[in-house]
């Protein structure tokens, strides 16, 4: 039953990204090809009024989410994908649209050039994924 939540919150993440036909090629990111990707966040702060979570499970699919996504481009290059997850809030059941929190994933994201062996961006890029509102 712990595990509900969990998936909930991944499925409302995946939904933040555009759906991505199988039979169709990604339009190219130059040379990107995935390396790695490295998900830490064993620190990661629990938000208010946030359900607690399994750090573990959190950072598991994080790194999946990120190979799935990031894997289908085919280029030649390298680039390894760091994430360190800084904070989550995991919504609350309630009523849609009016007592229901949602959920949200603060991260710090970071590539690293496998040839140059150095980082492409020396400032991690802080990013917040929210939970999008739905009618549904």
């Amino acid at each position: 039953m712990k595990s509900i939540p969990f998936v909930f919150f991944m499925a409302c993440l995946a939904g933040c990204a555009p759906d991505m036909p199988s039979q169709d090629k990604p339009d190219p990111i130059g040379e990107f090809r995935l390396g790695y990707p490295v998900v830490v966040g064993k620190e990661m702060m629990k938000g208010p009024l946030s359900r607690k979570e399994d750090p573990e499970k959190i950072m598991a699919a994080v790194k999946e989410a990120t190979a799935k996504r990031l894997s289908v481009y085919e280029g030649s290059q390298f680039y390894h994908v760091a994430v360190k997850i800084d904070a989550y809030v995991l919504g609350r059941p309630g009523i849609p649209l009016l007592l229901s929190p949602k959920s949200a994933l603060v991260m710090q994201v970071t590539v690293w050039d496998d040839v140059k062996k150095a980082k492409i961006n020396e400032k991690p890029i802080q990013m917040t994924v929210l939970e999008g509102l739905s009618l549904k």
